[in-house]
């Protein structure tokens, strides 16, 4: 989770935070959930990251999702930077717990 708006003022600090615990879990990393409550708005700069890290983890075979975006802004950033597109259909959640338990199932499958 990150408690502000992804901006280019914390998108590379966050994006090596997350990059660096995939790296360092005691066990491979299958599923990412970004829990967005707190994200209002997401700029130019973040939208790079997050398709940067979007696609790596795909790469890696690692799912990724989005949970309690609630943001109608950070919504719509969403769209217009095609981050909805590079996750794939479905994959903005109500919940980490509804995310987790989809994306396990779906990998389990």
């Amino acid at each position: 989770a990150i408690q502000a708006p992804l901006s280019f003022l914390n998108a590379d600090p966050f994006g090596r935070d997350l990059r660096a615990r995939i790296r360092q879990a005691s066990s491979p990393v299958r599923i990412v959930v970004l829990e967005a409550s707190a994200i209002l708005d997401i700029d130019f700069t973040a939208a790079q990251m997050l398709t940067s890290l979007i696609r790596e983890c795909h790469d890696q075979n690692i799912s990724f999702a989005g949970a309690r975006l609630e943001s109608l802004r950070a919504q719509a950033a969403l769209k217009r930077f095609g981050l909805d597109r590079e996750l794939g259909p479905g994959r903005i959640y109500r919940s980490v717990e509804e995310a987790v338990e989809a994306l396990t199932k779906e990998a389990n499958a």
